[in-house]
C-alpha cells in the first residue's frame, strides 16, 4: 500500500514537472521589428513518441541595456537562441503596466518567454577570445565615442570627415591629394611664417 502510494505521488510529480518549463533551445524562424519567432529544436517525448513542439511567435529578444545605452546585434532566421520562460504571465507588464496581477494564472508556460540569442552547437561555436576583448565583423555607431587608451590599427585605413588634434600629432608619412608630404605655410604663435614643402620645413621668416 505504501509503495503504491509512493509510486502514485512520484508519477504525479513527474507529470507536474513535465509542464514546468524553464529554458528551451530554439532556432529562429523569422525576425520582426521588436520580436522574433522560433521553434524548439529538442523534441518532447510523449508516451515514448518524439513530438516536435510548435513555433513560438512574437518572442521579445533580450537586449543588453542600461539607461539609454544598449547593445543590439542583428538577428537572422536560422540563428539559435535560448527561450527563457517567465514564472508568471507577463502580458500586462509587456503592455506597459507595472505592479499588477497577471492577466492569466498560467505558470512556467511557453507563452511567456524571452529569447536570448547567441548560442551555437559545437560545430559552429564561436571561439572564446584570449585577449581582453575581440570584435570581428562590421560595426555601425551613432553618437559620441569616448575612449581612454590607445587604438592600434594593423590593416585597412581610417576615413575621417573632420579631425581636430588637441595635442601632438606624430606620423611617419603624410599624403595630401594623393601626393606625399604636405606643402604650405602657416604662422606660429610668435608671429613667424613657417613654410613647408612636401612635409619638410624649408623656411622660417
Amino acid at each position: 500500500m505504501v509503495e503504491e502510494l509512493h509510486d502514485t505521488i512520484s508519477l504525479g510529480v513527474e507529470f507536474a514537472l513535465a509542464d514546468v518549463h524553464t529554458i528551451v533551445v530554439a532556432k529562429i524562424t523569422s525576425v520582426n521589428d521588436k520580436t522574433i519567432s522560433c521553434v524548439p529544436v529538442i523534441n518532447r517525448v510523449v508516451k515514448g513518441s518524439s513530438k516536435q513542439l510548435p513555433e513560438f511567435i512574437e518572442v521579445p529578444p533580450v537586449i543588453l541595456q542600461g539607461g539609454d545605452s544598449y547593445i543590439a546585434e542583428p538577428i537572422a532566421a536560422g540563428d539559435y537562441c535560448l527561450v527563457l520562460i517567465s514564472e508568471r504571465c507577463y502580458d500586462a507588464w509587456y503592455a506597459g503596466s507595472d505592479f499588477v496581477s497577471p492577466l492569466e494564472m498560467r505558470m512556467h508556460d511557453y507563452s511567456d518567454g524571452f529569447a536570448l540569442c547567441g548560442v551555437n552547437p559545437q560545430a559552429t561555436a564561436i571561439t572564446i577570445p584570449k585577449k581582453n576583448r575581440m570584435m570581428k565583423g562590421d560595426t555601425d555607431h551613432e553618437g559620441d565615442l569616448n575612449l581612454t587608451g590607445n587604438i592600434t590599427q594593423k590593416e585597412g585605413k581610417t576615413t575621417l570627415e573632420e579631425c581636430d588634434v588637441l595635442n601632438v600629432l606624430q606620423y611617419s608619412q603624410v599624403k595630401t591629394g594623393g601626393k606625399s608630404g604636405v606643402s604650405g605655410s602657416f604662422r606660429s604663435d610668435d608671429g613667424k611664417t613657417i613654410t613647408v614643402t612636401n612635409g619638410i620645413v624649408t623656411e622660417i621668416s
